[in-house]
């Protein structure tokens, strides 16, 4: 009843609606003694498009133009008595409150004085803690990759987010480098982000991360808020980054651009020939191959038959980035000789300095613990050929590349390569404005972009491929019923296609064929690999493939905001509806995957055919996560004196349910207990295969008061305060692993037991070395890669399980500012503030809840005794 009521209230109070664009132009008008002129005629031209808005001073002086585009403007006030004073040079930066006191002069209205416009920087009328980067800083300055994010911190307090490194082209970013903007401010999270473009929702659902990056000569302005954000904005309590795109003018404009980088003034990379043998051919520098190109157009639309001059408007960017860049990567590759079984060079370290660089590496039988010896006796380090699995052998030979060269040191690199990721992408942004008349105008936008990333690896076997394709749709309808009472609606859809996969995805390659085990998806009644899971699994001999990764994530945005305009306030109201929606196909083990291995070196226990722990593979399981978001709010912009504006409102936000549509979602719970086999009582894991859920219950209780002050003490000193307190929608992420548990998903893990056998003595260069072997555990099962997975396709005895608390809370916050602006000579703003906050909630991903606390390695039953919940030590789940 309280989620009804709230919303019947905000419905009648204004339609849909999405974050509103606040610029505005506003002053006091007054004469040469200081006293308010009431009734005096403004005028607001934009200077690009010839539009013009007429409105009255109140009867306190005041004037407001609220929801205009940014841009140059001039601001021409009329009165009969006075001279008509026109302000030029007025620059309106993206969600700016400019203020232009207009003083009039007596004498007739036919005399025209014009004044340049000056200190309108002054932040007089609002209290968020934000930073404008405007036009001209946009396009001039230095940017690595001609990334906005590189502008966006340039904000006091902001910061790279991890999911991008903490650099705009970091090698950790995800899904690649370069692809992804996320930014942190003020300490909160880079998930807590909030980027918008052109007042759209630019950010994908998932994770909350921005992957499409506008072009630099697209962008207009860019402007970030960190603190003390009105009640218009909402739903994330981090950064709020708004994108302002280029519209078109009354004048043709058009902009070409080639920005070109490569390797031939480079030096060559140290590493590249770094402790190669002598006499071995010196390789080139890496090479780096980069063009950035493109062009913006823009204009008035003219067709024949119609003039759109001061009427129409167009805009169109392409750019499209072409790069190759290589980096040196190193590696040790067994040499042929491990590869018979022989690793006789293991037991003669070399010799630097008179000492052994390393101990002696002693191979022996984990059946037995006993070394290999030749037929003298003596320990010989060579696996006899009979012991060899010829799979395991074949597996290595045929996927790991002999060495380049053989060094020193016979476990030193081996290999170098200088390995290249490759980029291909095209951008497009195309944008048409009309105005059907004074009181009506609308715009429509589009932005896309197609990518593909190749990431090659230093095995050649292993590459990586990426495919990128964001779209953004923007759309808004402004209506002015009259100068004083003002809607804005707008429509915004955002949709991001990114996939991943390796050379075997979507072939008829059937793991099988390795010879190194039955990888299947146990939990799915033991089936084999879809061709999207084809791959060749981690074995810890060779990396394997990356898992495959769909991902088609949308957000659906409907916005409306109503502004009243009455003496001194200006009111705001407004509600915002998002609809979230993904179709993800995704695991942490798509594959499974085996660890190595027994015998003293990882390669001959893997000849041997012993891993030493695997686990089966989740696969890949379909899921359609979805989620609606509401958002009301009511403000008051207060001139409460000619020098004090103060920012009154409430916001409310609700999450609502996120569900899947497959109903994959599983859950621990710890308070409904099934009994066990042995009559035990142990948690169980909810719902039943394909059955509805309430993971927990949506909270309602987000209205949230914001207050800003502003104080102009004098015409170059301003104090600001704020106070607010802020939601945060958690990101789908932390909902949608909850698919990965059985009986759809899931994965079993087993471990090798082994005790020390014995220590023997080896002398070796003068020093004495205690070496250890070890063997099975008597009893223990045995893991081989004939069989990997004992009891596979049957319930394991014990497994990890994921639990999402019944009363999951939103992550939310209390934050306070405090700035002094003091407008110096040069046209500098200095300011001084502080920004605090207190956070509740802080959401992260759902942990395995019954994980071992730590992992041991002497016993498997030993980590169960450490698990949450033991018994005999597993959660019971409906079958």
């Amino acid at each position: 009843m309280l989620l009804q009521s709230a919303l019947a209230t905000l419905l009648c109070a204004a339609s849909l609606l999405a974050q509103t664009t606040s610029t505005e132009v506003l002053g006091t008008v007054s004469d040469t003694t200081g006293a308010i002129v009431p009734g005096a005629e403004v005028t607001l031209l934009r200077i690009a498009t010839g539009e013009k808005r007429v409105t009255k001073t109140d009867a306190s002086g005041n004037y407001s133009f609220p929801l205009i585009e940014i841009g140059d403007y001039t601001v021409t006030v009329a009165l009969t008595g006075f001279r008509t004073q026109t302000q030029t040079g007025i620059n309106v930066a993206y969600q700016q409150k400019a203020r232009v006191n207009v003083v009039l002069d007596v004498g007739a209205t036919s005399e025209r004085v014009e004044v340049q416009a000056q200190g309108v920087e002054l932040k007089t009328d609002d209290a968020a803690v934000s930073t404008t980067i405007e036009r001209r800083r946009v396009q001039e300055l230095p940017l690595l990759g001609r990334n906005f994010a590189s502008l966006a911190i340039l904000t006091p307090g902001v910061q790279y987010g991890t999911r991008m490194g903490q650099n705009v082209q970091s090698s950790t970013a995800f899904p690649f480098p370069g692809a992804a903007t996320t930014l942190s401010a003020n300490g909160q999270r880079d998930a807590n982000q909030n980027i918008t473009m052109d007042g759209v929702v630019a950010t994908e659902p998932l994770v909350n991360q921005v992957l499409f990056n506008p072009s630099i000569d697209a962008i207009e302005e860019v402007k970030i808020q960190t603190g003390s954000v009105s009640a218009e904005y909402g739903q994330n309590n981090g950064a709020v980054v708004q994108i302002a795109l280029k519209s078109g003018t009354n004048d043709l404009h058009g902009t070409f651009f080639d920005f070109a980088r490569n390797n031939i003034l480079d030096a060559r990379d140290y590493f590249l020939n770094f402790e190669v043998p002598a006499g071995t051919p010196l390789r080139k520098k890496n090479a780096l191959r980069r063009h950035q190109f493109g062009a913006w157009l823009a204009g008035p639309v003219k067709l024949p038959g119609y003039n759109g001059k001061d009427r129409t408007f167009w805009s169109f960017n392409y750019e499209g980035v072409r790069q190759t860049i290589e980096s040196v990567s190193q590696a040790f590759w067994f040499p042929e000789e491990f590869r018979r079984g022989d690793f006789s060079s293991l037991l003669t370290p070399l010799i630097r300095d008179g000492r052994p660089v390393r101990a002696p590496i002693i191979i022996h039988d984990p059946v037995t613990g006993e070394p290999f010896r030749g037929a003298d006796g003596q320990i010989n380090n060579i696996v006899p050929a009979s012991r060899i699995n010829r799979n395991a052998q074949n597996f290595v030979n045929t996927y790991l590349p002999l060495p380049q060269f053989r060094p020193e040191d016979n476990l030193d690199i081996n290999v170098i390569r200088s390995v290249p990721s490759i980029l291909n992408q095209n951008q497009y942004f195309a944008r048409i404005d009309h105005n059907f008349s004074a009181n009506d105008r609308v715009f429509v936008r589009y932005a896309g972009q197609r990518t593909s990333y190749v990431n090659q690896n230093i095995n050649p076997n292993f590459d990586t491929s990426f495919s990128l394709r964001p779209n953004n749709i923007a759309s808004q309808y402004l209506h002015l019923f009259r100068p004083t009472l003002i809607n804005e609606f707008r429509f915004g859809y955002n949709r991001v296609d990114h996939d991943q996969s390796n050379p075997r995805t979507n072939t008829n390659f059937d793991v099988d064929t390795l010879g190194i085990g039955q990888f299947r998806v146990a939990v799915d009644n033991n089936r084999k690999f879809r061709p999207l899971e084809a791959a060749i699994p981690p074995t810890g001999i060779l990396g394997g493939d990356a898992g495959a990764r769909i991902d088609f994530n949308d957000t659906y945005q409907i916005s409306d905001n109503f502004s009243i305009m009455k003496s001194n306030h200006t009111i705001k109201l407004g509600m915002e509806y998002r609809r979230l929606t993904i179709e993800r196909a995704a695991a942490n083990v798509p594959s499974g995957n085996l660890t190595c291995c027994p015998g003293g070196y990882a390669l001959a226990g893997w000849l041997m055919g012993f891993p030493n722990g695997s686990s089966t593979a989740e696969g890949l399981l379909l899921q359609k996560p979805r989620q609606q978001r509401w958002s009301g709010y009511v403000l008051d912009e207060w001139k409460a004196t000619r020098r004090l504006s103060m920012n009154v409102g409430v916001r409310w936000d609700y999450f609502g349910l996120a569900t899947d549509v497959y109903r994959t979602w599983r859950s621990l719970r710890l308070d409904i207990l099934s009994p066990a086999s042995n009559g035990q009582q142990l948690p169980t894991v909810v719902p039943e295969p394909g059955q509805n859920y309430k993971f927990y219950d949506p909270e309602k209780r987000f209205f949230m008061p914001r207050i800003g002050l502003a104080f102009r003490a004098t015409d170059k000193w301003v104090i600001r305060s704020g106070v607010g307190w802020y939601a945060n929608a958690q990101q789908l992420n932390n909902f949608s692993i909850l698919n990965l548990q059985p009986p759809l998903s899931g994965t079993f893990g087993f471990t090798q037991v082994t005790d020390v056998a014995q220590v023997l003595n080896y002398t070796y260069a003068g020093q004495n070395y205690n070496l250890q072997t070890r063997r099975f555990r008597p009893g223990s099962t045995v893991l081989t890669l004939d069989n990997p997975f004992p009891g596979q396709g049957t319930a394991a005895a014990r497994t990890n399980v994921l639990l999402m608390i019944p009363d999951n809370k939103a992550s939310n916050y209390v934050q306070w500012s405090f700035d002094i602006q003091r407008q110096i000579p040069w046209h500098t703003i200095l300011t001084v503030g502080y920004v605090g906050s207190k956070t509740s909630h802080l959401d992260n991903t759902v942990p395995n809840f019954n994980s071992p606390i730590h992992r041991p390695t002497l016993t498997s039953t030993a980590a169960v005794r450490i698990r949450p919940t033991s018994a005999p030590g597993k959660a019971t789940h409906r079958a």
